[in-house]
């Protein structure tokens, strides 16, 4: 459950024990000026047409209107689910706003999601774009990250995609970068 204590507005996971809110982030993902946000609830599992999910990702578009102090109503459209894959995957056991990773024209902000323990357990992120609106945006992750995609890492890794941090330019060429944690290996990943 998430509050706005004086608004006494409420985000309720949908399953006892998804750890909903595990991991969050707040990110203007279609360049509103409204805050968006993003809950994981890695623990979540489902069954559905598609298949065993293992974790899920909420991401909550909001209504784009300013409120007063104390007003009620409701702040975010119905959630978009983002499933992960596998059924022990744990997507969404870290999130990170990425910037405009995409270099899109509008500035929509994009964002990363860990999931360490898909791929048989090394790992893996999935980078999802900001959209112009929840109409548009896409489900599907625009790009899935695993160690083994990395060349110069020299040595298998696993968990990858444990822990999440992006938005910074580290390396100041001018582009976003993210780095990834593997907590089981005590490995840092820098992606530029």
């Amino acid at each position: 459950m998430l509050t706005f204590t004086e608004d006494k507005f409420i985000l309720n996971g949908t399953k006892m024990g998804s750890a909903f809110g595990y991991a969050i982030e707040v990110v203007d993902l279609n360049n509103d000026g409204f805050d968006d946000l993003i809950v994981g609830a890695p623990f979540e599992h489902r069954a559905d047409s598609d298949g065993h999910f293992g974790g899920i990702v909420y991401v909550y578009f909001s209504q784009g209107v300013e409120r007063s102090r104390g007003e009620s109503s409701k702040v975010f459209h119905t959630p978009i689910t983002l499933k992960g894959p596998g059924f022990f995957s744990q997507f969404g056991l870290s999130i990170s706003k990425l910037g405009n990773l995409d270099g899109d024209k509008s500035g929509y902000n994009d964002f990363a999601v860990g999931a360490p323990f898909a791929d048989g357990g090394k790992g893996a992120v999935y980078v999802f774009l900001g959209q112009e609106s929840k109409k548009e945006f896409r489900s599907t992750p625009a790009q899935i990250i695993t160690a083994s995609d990395l060349p110069n890492l020299h040595r298998n890794v696993s968990s990858f995609g444990f822990s999440l941090s992006g938005g910074s330019d580290l390396d100041g060429n001018g582009y976003p970068d993210l780095v990834v944690g593997a907590v089981t290996e005590g490995v840092v990943t820098i992606l530029r």
